[in-house]
């Protein structure tokens, strides 16, 4: 986990884009799951390549205006950081680590994903778990608490 954590905070300050780890590539075949709750658009399991349009390019989701857009907090009794991304697919976004205790809000004012490492688990007070290994997009209406059990 701290070595997946280095490396991608390393690409973060070396000012390239997004540094998606391996196991957290993008998918095809990315699914989209019903059980996983309000606000879950999307689960991208690690090792796949997400979706692309006609030409090749990736196309982005864009970016919220609305007043209230995605917002998640990690739990203050989060086991490690969550690693949040401000679009989508995560490897045009930018990313940054939340704290336990902290908000996606003080990094971006709108957080389109978020991804939880092999191993852990993120445990929601309302919803189903979301298993580790996975990138998970969120709308602009999900605003909720997550606990990284690892």
């Amino acid at each position: 986990m701290v070595g997946f954590r280095l490396a991608a905070a390393a690409a973060l300050l070396a000012g390239s884009a997004l540094a998606v780890p391996a196991q957290a590539a993008q998918h095809v075949g990315a699914q989209t799951p019903s059980d996983l709750g309000p606000g879950i658009e999307q689960q991208v399991p690690s090792g796949q390549v997400l979706q692309r349009a006609g030409s090749g390019t990736v196309t982005p989701f864009g970016t919220c205006t609305l007043a209230f857009c995605g917002t998640v907090r990690n739990a203050s009794n989060s086991d490690t950081d969550l690693w949040i991304i401000n679009n989508w697919p995560p490897e045009n976004a930018d990313g940054a680590f939340v704290p336990p205790g902290g908000t996606s809000r003080s990094y971006f004012k709108d957080t389109d994903g978020f991804y939880v490492p092999t191993g852990c688990k993120a445990v929601r007070d309302w919803a189903p778990d979301l298993s580790g290994g996975s990138w998970y997009k969120i709308n602009d209406l999900f605003n909720e608490t997550i606990r990284l059990d690892c």
